[in-house]
């Protein structure tokens, strides 16, 4: 039997973690690919390209933390799907975030600039954020977290202490 998010609050939390988890992940992959294959690229790179990709990183990497923060206020989610309002707008935020650090990095593999691994923490730290811990997960419209087995109200079958 298949398991959907259909009458389990917690399979979107899940796959919004595994999706987190992943963008995270290629991120690391993609930095150590740039620190390999980087040097050799920066030598090609015109000096004018490299100032003006730089300037445009400043722009996306503020504008990505932005969006991130701001785009998923803005999606409306059918009522139906009420209990899963929280998995789109945790992907949309991380999906900003992960798209200006991957330009980032590749500015950085590109050019070689300092700024472009400063500017990398702006996204990387929208990233990191958008862990779908408990506070946040509420925050999005998600369903709590339920207590830990031995916590919260006993059961009908419970004995009085």
């Amino acid at each position: 039997m298949a398991m959907t998010g259909a009458g389990n609050p917690a399979a979107p939390r899940r796959t919004a973690v595994v999706v987190w988890a992943a963008m995270v992940a290629g991120l690391v992959l993609l930095l150590g690919v740039a620190a390999a294959l980087g040097p050799s690229m920066q030598a090609q790179t015109d000096p004018d390209l490299a100032e003006t990709l730089v300037a445009v990183l400043g722009l996306v990497s503020a504008g990505s933390l932005i969006a991130s923060r701001v785009v998923p206020r803005w999606v409306k989610v059918p009522a139906a799907l009420a209990d899963q309002a929280a998995l789109p707008k945790q992907l949309i935020a991380c999906a900003c975030c992960d798209a200006g650090a991957l330009f980032a990095v590749v500015v950085w593999m590109l050019t070689g600039s300092p700024l472009a691994l400063a500017l990398l923490l702006l996204p990387l730290a929208g990233l990191l954020s958008c862990w779908p811990g408990d506070a946040r997960w509420a925050a999005l419209g998600g369903a709590p977290a339920s207590p830990p087995r031995g916590f919260g109200p006993p059961g009908p079958g419970a004995r009085p202490r």
